[in-house]
């Protein structure tokens, strides 16, 4: 017996999904990296990893969730997203991005450091930059197990793993 295929949702579903969750995303993770809030080294890794939990629970049942192009770009290269389907979530990663911020910039008027993540002392850049190599996939190796259909009895926490992830492996570098 043939495993039916979960049906797509429509474009411009999935564009207005993407959209709102990236807006998510950065208006609620850029928050925790405000400079003069001076909240300390940990809280811009949970206020992303909590962001990007909210952004699953709110949009995924809508459509897919990526809310970053190299997610997206993953999914193509995996065979699991049509490129048409990518033209649309790459555009509106970048519109819901900018959207996000520029609500930031209304609503945190007198703040420095408007998401402004700062690498961590030791580490070089050309560090930080393996480092955030290995994190991504890290990142897409959990994406990718945990909408494998074969795990689909365990995708209850699927948001919460994401948001996990996501807050590790901001705590490691920033």
């Amino acid at each position: 017996m043939e495993e039916e295929k979960p049906k797509e949702a429509p474009y411009a579903v999935s564009f207005l999904s993407e959209v709102l969750g990236t807006i998510i995303l950065m208006y609620i993770g850029c928050m925790g990296c405000v400079d003069s809030f001076q909240l300390g080294p940990t809280l811009p890794a949970f206020t992303f990893g909590l962001a990007i939990l909210a952004c699953i629970q709110i949009t995924d049942h809508i459509s897919p969730t990526h809310i970053n192009p190299g997610v997206s770009i993953a999914f193509l290269i995996a065979g699991k997203m049509h490129w048409k389907r990518l033209l649309v979530y790459i555009p509106a990663q970048y519109i819901g991005c900018l959207i996000g911020y520029g609500l930031l910039r209304l609503t945190v008027t007198n703040a420095t450091g408007l998401c402004h993540l700062k690498v961590k002392e030791p580490l070089s850049v050309f560090q930080a930059f393996g480092t955030e190599i290995i994190c991504s996939f890290t990142l897409m190796i959990i994406v990718f197990g945990a909408t494998d259909p074969r795990n689909a009895s365990r995708s209850d926490s699927f948001a919460l793993r994401v948001a996990l992830e996501i807050a590790y492996a901001v705590c490691l570098m920033y």
